[in-house]
């Protein structure tokens, strides 16, 4: 092998180069040697490939990848852009390194083109480079600067593309956990709802969800677009959007039934747990031509949250104040039958309904179940009554037996709210600040009487009442002639179903509640029997 000076650079090359490796110029001083390419032409195609792969590569990263959504698994198309980015470079390197008659030479620090494939094939950010530097020994320009840019952006932007995939499949993975967990705790109190910030990544998972399944509808099948659409209302549900939760799981009942899998209807949204309030009672003239009626009544409304009930018992002396007017606006006639009942009980609940401002959202009262609802008519006669009784002289001591007969027969249906005690329902409460009916006692006003006796006699045990109500009620009913007229079997069920009920409410209750609850229907009894408050 000689040495001959190049023609253009002066430098000294090898007769058995093809080209200069300083300037590139050609070497013509001799014949090429067989099989040999100049490099020009073919050499220079190839490198147009070596370094258009990596930005076709990187151009695919940026406008195809990033623009996918998760359903579409960019994190595979990102590995694909990635193997072919390599493999081509790799491929297009060794046929390069063929056409310059590279070999394997130590003294050059060149291997041969097989060698350049695997190597740029596994250590591509390292090779690639490398590759483009080393062909300057046959011949080829050194584009090492350019090769070293190219592979930093695109190793660079396949790494941050890779790295925000994987972020996005965490978040959402999150979200979805915390949905689960929710719906896996449906009684968790207000206090417990996820805070404000979360609010907008419920938004953007549920914006999410609703791009995932356009394209599950173009691409996707009937089963697909039916899962999707689930997933979409449950994402809904989660951000408390329900006008968009109603409308996606109508879509959903839709999809689905396309693909042969019917829904139920959960088009609305699943309620919170509804929040029950508890009245005082009300005690009101009724509207009557015949002379004074009365009206006693008490009952329970449900509203949709804690939030409304609080809302309500903030005003609740306006609300009382509109019942009040509502009440007294009624005849005994309008109110005595079920059907009377019934629109009252809408017209109660219009009324609190209402804005307690002008400018304020209406309240949400969905029930109303009465507890206790008692008419008295003028001339001593009870509602519900088939005939009136005869009159009787009036007695020293008032006891209303009539209006406690009267409501024990009225049928009333007993809530059972926890705001709402059994052992105050039990035994319906006498109508309060209202003349008495001076009947002949029965047998069954006895057992009432009874029943009231056994009651406050157990409060003041429990609670440490001191009104002295038992003993005024047990003079009444000894006066009254009630030993004769209820028998000690009767007297015996009567006491084992109130003491019964009075031990269910305190073990369930505890001792707080239970008298708290039982002071309020002891007091209102000590203005009818004579006795002292409570306390």
């Amino acid at each position: 092998m000689a040495l001959i000076n190049c023609r253009e650079c002066g430098k000294e090359i090898s007769t058995e180069a093809v080209a200069c490796p300083g300037c590139g110029a050609p070497v013509s001083d001799r014949p090429a040697a067989p099989g040999a390419i100049p490099a020009s032409g073919t050499v220079a195609n190839h490198e147009i490939f070596l370094l258009a792969i990596p930005v076709v590569g990187t151009m695919l990263i940026w406008f195809w990848v990033a623009n996918m959504n998760l359903l579409q698994s960019p994190g595979d198309s990102l590995g694909l852009v990635s193997i072919s980015t390599v493999l081509g470079t790799a491929i297009a390197a060794a046929m390069e390194a063929k056409a310059l008659g590279m070999t394997s030479d130590r003294e050059r620090g060149t291997t041969s083109p097989t060698s350049w494939f695997f190597a740029i094939a596994l250590i591509w950010i390292i090779a690639y480079p490398a590759y483009l530097y080393k062909r300057k020994q046959y011949g080829a320009k050194n584009r090492v600067w350019l090769g070293l840019m190219l592979a930093i952006i695109f190793a660079g932007s396949s790494f941050a593309l890779g790295y925000a995939i994987e972020s996005k499949k965490a978040e959402i993975r999150e979200s979805l956990e915390k949905l689960t967990r929710q719906f896996a705790s449906p009684n968790q109190s207000a206090e417990t709802d996820s805070p404000p910030a979360l609010d907008g990544i419920y938004a953007k998972v549920a914006s999410d969800a609703v791009n995932q399944y356009s394209t599950v509808k173009r691409s996707g099948t009937a089963i697909d677009r039916c899962v999707q659409a689930g997933v979409v209302s449950a994402a809904f549900l989660q951000a408390n959007d329900e006008e968009n939760y109603k409308v996606w799981t109508q879509t959903q009942q839709k999809d689905c039934s396309s693909a042969g899998m019917p829904v139920a209807d959960t088009s609305r949204a699943p309620a919170a747990m509804e929040v029950s309030i508890s009245m005082e009672p009300f005690t009101v003239n009724l509207k009557s031509e015949d002379g004074e009626a009365f009206l006693q009544t008490a009952f329970t409304i449900q509203v949709p949250d804690q939030a409304q009930a609080d809302l309500i018992d903030k005003h609740i002396a306006q609300v009382r104040s509109r019942l009040v007017f509502l009440l007294s606006s009624k005849k005994p006639s309008e109110v005595l039958n079920a059907e009377g009942k019934t629109r009252l009980s809408d017209e109660i609940i219009a009324e609190i309904n209402k804005p307690f401002t002008g400018s304020g959202e209406p309240q949400r009262v969905t029930n109303l179940s009465f507890t206790s609802f008692t008419v008295q008519l003028p001339d001593e006669k009870s509602a519900g009554a088939t005939e009136q009784k005869p009159k009787m002289p009036p007695r020293k001591t008032p006891v209303p037996q009539a209006a406690v007969v009267e409501a024990a027969h009225l049928p009333i249906p007993v809530s059972t709210t926890p705001a709402t005690f059994a052992h105050e329902e039990s035994i319906p409460p006498p109508a309060a600040s209202t003349p008495a009916i001076a009947d002949q006692p029965s047998a069954q006003s006895c057992l009432n009487m009874a029943r009231v006796g056994i009651l406050t006699g157990n409060q003041e045990a429990m609670c440490n009442f001191r009104g002295g109500l038992k003993a005024n009620i047990g003079r009444l009913y000894t006066s009254d002639g009630c030993g004769k007229l209820v028998g000690k079997p009767d007297l015996d069920k009567v006491a084992t179903e109130v003491v019964g009920k009075i031990k269910s409410d305190f073990a369930q209750m505890g001792k707080d509640a239970f008298c708290q609850s039982a002071k309020r229907y002891y007091d209102g009894l000590a203005t009818t029997y004579g006795g002292g408050a409570s306390q």
